[in-house]
């Protein structure tokens, strides 16, 4: 819902299929769409955003697929591609990217933006916004296709630990145009480096 209350927020856009969609599952998807117009109206929306969502299910995704295979016009926004995120030590759980390759599979097409990592519109956003210079700024993060493609896409410096993800040996085995520059354990690392 934080990603519906931004929206609505700071860009004045009326949002639909978050929370109050939690509950409602395969009954409700041939009740609302095997005879009914879509609620609201296909030529009405003009954006079907998807990011990570712990409430998604059955309904959502067929919602989300409709309006995107009905209506060619709408844009299919992805927050990240993001496959898996660690959740403590050992277990992962699904991300994003997970739920934008089942609803690509769902309507037959791939998202037409991705709005965050690793975005080069947005990195080229955020230098600029912050008079950052690449050369002397370094992206962290613990995924090389979102991470360190994000900083690599503007020349930034990438730093990737081993604290998230992805292993040493996945890191190692992608191509050298995605390589991070610098590797480390953790992002705590940094602090006996900033201190020197």
């Amino acid at each position: 819902d934080s990603m519906a209350a931004e929206l609505r927020l700071r860009a004045g856009v009326v949002t639909f299929g978050a929370s109050e969609d939690a509950n409602k599952g395969r009954p409700e998807v041939e009740a609302e769409f095997k005879s009914k117009p879509m609620d609201p109206p296909l030529e009405e929306v003009a954006a079907v955003v998807v990011g990570a969502d712990y409430l998604v299910n059955y309904y959502k995704l067929a919602r989300a697929a409709n309006y995107l295979r009905q209506n060619p016009k709408c844009l299919f926004v992805a927050t990240n591609p993001d496959p898996r995120a660690p959740l403590g030590k050992s277990a992962m759980i699904p991300a994003a990217g997970t739920l934008v390759q089942a609803l690509a599979t769902a309507c037959g097409r791939q998202p037409t933006m991705m709005c965050g990592k690793p975005s080069k519109d947005l990195a080229s956003y955020l230098l600029e916004s912050e008079g950052l210079d690449p050369s002397t700024t370094c992206m962290v993060g613990d995924r090389t296709d979102t991470d360190i493609e994000f900083g690599r896409s503007v020349g930034m410096q990438t730093l990737w630990v081993e604290s998230g993800s992805m292993t040493l040996d996945e890191v190692e085995a992608v191509g050298e145009g995605s390589q991070p520059h610098f590797v480390a354990p953790s992002i705590a690392t940094l602090t006996s480096l900033l201190k020197q």
